[in-house]
C-alpha cells in the first residue's frame, strides 16, 4: 500500500531482527530486555530528599560497626560489675556472698557471649548480642532490688544505669532499644514477685533525687553498678 514502509524479508520469514547500532529499539525489542533489566536491579531503596538509602545495607553496616563496641563495653562493665561487689559488702553485709555470685554469672555470660560472637558465621549478630548483654547486665541486678532496704536508691540507681546504657550505647533501630528496656524494667518487677522483699514500700516509691530545700538536688549516698 502507499504510504507504508515495506517490510523487511527477514520479519518476513519470522526471524529475531536486533536493531542496528544507528537504529532505535522497538516496542518489542524492549519487551524483550525489559526482564533482564529488573533482575540486575538492587535491592529496594528509601528515598529520603535527594538521598538514596539502601536500609539493607545500611543496617548491615551498623550491625558490623557494633561489634568493637561491643567487646569494649563488656570489656569495661564487666570489671566494673564485679569491682562493685566491694560496696556490696558495704551495703548489705548479709547478702554480699549472694550478689557475688550474681555478678560472677552475669559476667561470665557477657563474655560467653562476645566469644561466641567472634566466630566469623556469628559477626552480624551485634544487635541480638547487645540486647543479651544489657538484659544480663539489669537483669542480674534485679534480684537485688528486693534484699537492699537500707541501701535501696543506690541500687536502683545501678539499675536505671543499665537501663539508660542500653538505649544510648549501641547503634541499632529503636525497636531493640525499647524492647530491651521493656525486658529489663519486667525483670526488675518480677524480682519483687518471686524474691521475698526487705524493702517498705514507702522506701520502694521513695525517689532516688531529692531536693535540699535550697533548690539543688542531691542522690542518697552512691551509685551502685
Amino acid at each position: 500500500m502507499r504510504g507504508e514502509e515495506p517490510v523487511p524479508p527477514a520479519v518476513e520469514a519470522g526471524v529475531d531482527v536486533s536493531p542496528g547500532p544507528g537504529e532505535a529499539p522497538t516496542a518489542n525489542d524492549l519487551a524483550d530486555i525489559t526482564p533482564e533489566l529488573e533482575a540486575g536491579l538492587p535491592a529496594p531503596i528509601w528515598t529520603r530528599g535527594h538521598t538514596r538509602i539502601d536500609l539493607k545495607a545500611f543496617h548491615e553496616e551498623l550491625r558490623r560497626a557494633n561489634l568493637p563496641l561491643l567487646f569494649w563495653t563488656v570489656a569495661v562493665f564487666d570489671v566494673a560489675y564485679l569491682a562493685w561487689g566491694v560496696f556490696d559488702y558495704s551495703l548489705a553485709p548479709t547478702r554480699w556472698k549472694y550478689f557475688l555470685a550474681l555478678r560472677v554469672i552475669a559476667a561470665a555470660l557477657n563474655a560467653l557471649t562476645v566469644f561466641v560472637l567472634y566466630r566469623p558465621a556469628l559477626r552480624r549478630y551485634t544487635w541480638e548480642a547487645f540486647w543479651i548483654v544489657a538484659f544480663v547486665f539489669g537483669g542480674f541486678i534485679a534480684p537485688m532490688l528486693p534484699q537492699v532496704a537500707d541501701s535501696y536508691p543506690a541500687y536502683v540507681m545501678g539499675f536505671s544505669i543499665v537501663i539508660f546504657g542500653s538505649g544510648l550505647l549501641p547503634s541499632w533501630p529503636p525497636k531493640w532499644a525499647i524492647s530491651a528496656v521493656t525486658a529489663i524494667l519486667g525483670s526488675g518487677f518480677l524480682a519483687f514477685v518471686l524474691v521475698p522483699s526487705n524493702v517498705s514500700e514507702r522506701r520502694a516509691g521513695q525517689p532516688l533525687l531529692r531536693g535540699n530545700g535550697r533548690g539543688h538536688l542531691h542522690c542518697d549516698r552512691f551509685v551502685q553498678v
